[in-house]
């Protein structure tokens, strides 16, 4: 915080207008208000110098009286009030704010708690625009009311009306609201897909299982749950305030905004309409760019660009899963469900995409921008045939904005049970192969949940209530975690998607946050309320994850997405 926290500019002129004095006050942020003044003359004019100098010590006499005034004043027989405020960082969240979510405290040392508002003067500051902010002792959301969420830092002036005294705080308050930053949790209650939030605050989580009764957020679904996330923004280049969600069930999918749960009704529509989705033929929506995401159904790939729905109106689709990718009228592949992005470059605000053609056993890449010299089948040279293999796992590290990724793929033949864990880069170098234990390989592909954790070097699998590893590097599986009387439902690690996070600081958060493991058990006597969210740390070198989470009373959690920060 600045330590100079007001400015009292003064300008004097002598009687005689020989000369021009500028006096400035400053006052630091201390207790006694001391302060250092400063003049400076100038002579407008060829005219005698004395009068004016004559003055200008005068005044430097009164502002030495001034000063010793105001420190004995300061340090007389009255008693010292002591203000306080909050430590740290205070969150205030829209919607479910006290009417006192930050208040000061006064108190005088030696006599009972307790104070009377009326015995003082409040003036709150915020020390981005330096603006008033209150007159009261507290703060709630309602004096932020036209702030974008946002991180503000405040300072509280409070003045003892029979004295004069006065006393200075600072804290800091963190915006936002409940849905916007933080993980969003869809159940399954009683068939029924519903909609829970952990809201990131700067003191761990805060719980929403009902959004409705809770938040006041009605947002109707129908239909049983199938899958939750975070698609990206509106507009490129890091210029939208605003992230967008996309929630399928086996009846419907819903396009909403992050911020406040809004449903897009147009694009909402538009996706129904393309995408029809039903219990045997599911919807999974996945982000692909800043402002652009993809939709898997029935061996399909579909690409949707917000950008162009949401501003210009522009209703339509292109498909990653024909040969070549987006080219219209181009054959169509059968292409996996387990697909994913890699690195966009520097410039580009589009991820690519690396996809499976199932009957040709051959991995396709899908340039966002419709390349035609790179899109198609990736010459990947493997020292084993790929026919009969199929990607069970597939992630990158994207970790930046960067031109030449690392793919990590886990191929597994149903018929031979033989199992590969490869590595290549975007440039078809080829960097590792690695061939599995069967029995490991088996176990694996058996899975319902394969995630790849590139810090690690793990695929995270479930067998039974167990949470498992398997050490590519090391060819070894690993004991990680054990629910004795629970089931577990799900586990996910979030991706890291670079470009869509401009806030400062959040995404070197995000960065650590996206490498932690969600598991989410229930108890299936009673799955309506027995959901359980839990987030681990994954030390290296085999050591026991690290609980950093436990949130309990959900519905039975089937899919979790992080909302981050735009």
């Amino acid at each position: 915080m600045p330590d100079i926290l007001y400015w009292t500019e003064m300008v004097m002129r002598s009687v005689s207008h020989d000369m021009v004095f500028m006096f400035q006050f400053k006052f630091t942020n201390t207790t006694t208000m001391k302060y250092l003044y400063s003049f400076s003359a100038f002579k407008p004019g060829p005219r005698k110098l004395w009068p004016g100098a004559l003055l200008a010590c005068s005044i430097l006499l009164i502002i030495s009286g001034c000063k010793k005034d105001l420190v004995s004043a300061d340090s007389g027989n009255s008693k010292e009030f002591v203000l306080e405020l909050p430590s740290g960082t205070t969150t205030i969240i829209k919607g479910i704010e006290g009417g006192d979510s930050i208040k000061a405290n006064i108190r005088i040392p030696g006599e009972p708690a307790g104070f009377d508002t009326a015995d003082y003067h409040f003036v709150w500051t915020n020390l981005n625009t330096h603006d008033t902010i209150s007159h009261r002792s507290y703060l709630t959301y309602g004096d932020f009311e036209n702030q974008d969420p946002a991180s503000i830092p405040c300072l509280l002036t409070v003045t003892e009306k029979t004295t004069g005294k006065s006393k200075l705080a600072n804290t800091s308050v963190f915006l936002t609201t409940a849905t916007r930053e933080g993980w969003v949790l869809l159940g399954d209650k009683s068939g029924t897909a519903k909609l829970s939030v952990l809201t990131y605050t700067a003191n761990g989580y805060k719980k929403f299982i009902d959004i409705e009764s809770e938040l006041g957020i009605h947002l109707p679904i129908t239909g049983k749950p199938v899958s939750l996330n975070n698609i990206g923004a509106d507009i490129p280049w890091g210029l939208s305030p605003y992230q967008w969600m996309g929630l399928t069930t086996d009846k419907e999918i819903k396009f909403f905004r992050s911020m406040d749960f809004m449903v897009n009704e147009d694009i909402t529509g538009y996706l129904n309409q393309t995408m029809v989705p039903t219990e045997t033929s599911p919807v999974v929506l996945n982000v692909s760019g800043e402002s652009s995401f993809v939709g898997t159904q029935d061996n399909k790939v579909y690409r949707f660009v917000t950008f162009y729905m949401s501003y210009f109106g522009i209703y339509a689709h292109d498909m990653f899963s024909t040969s070549p990718p987006l080219e219209p009228g181009a054959p169509a592949f059968k292409a996996s469900p387990v697909h994913t992005l890699t690195g966009p470059g520097w410039l580009a605000t589009e991820f690519n995409r690396f996809l499976y053609d199932m009957e040709n056993y051959e991995f396709v890449r899908a340039h966002a921008q419709g390349n035609s010299n790179v899109n198609g089948v990736f010459p990947l040279n493997l020292p084993f045939s790929k026919n009969g293999f199929l990607p069970k796992a597939m992630n990158t590290k994207m970790e930046g904005m960067i031109d030449e990724d690392l793919i990590t793929a886990f191929l597994y033949n149903p018929v031979t049970e033989e199992g590969y864990v490869i590595e290549f880069l975007s440039n078809a170098i080829l960097k590792s192969v690695k061939k599995m234990n069967s029995a490991d390989a088996k176990e694996v592909a058996g899975s319902p949940f394969i995630e790849i954790n590139t810090s690690t070097n793990y695929l995270v699998y479930t067998k039974g209530n167990q949470v498992k590893a398997y050490d590519y590097k090391m060819g070894q599986a690993i004991n990680l975690l054990t629910f004795a009387n629970e089931t577990i439902s799900l586990i996910k690690m979030q991706r890291y998607t670079p470009g869509m996070v401009r806030t400062p600081g959040r995404q070197a958060v995000y960065n650590e946050l996206f490498k932690r493991l969600v598991v989410c058990t229930y108890d299936p006597a009673n799955p309506d309320n027995s959901g359980i969210f839990r987030q681990y740390e994954l030390p290296l070198g085999h050591q026991l994850p690290v609980k950093e989470a436990e949130e309990t009373g959900f519905p039975k959690i089937v899919d979790v997405t992080f909302n981050p920060m735009p």
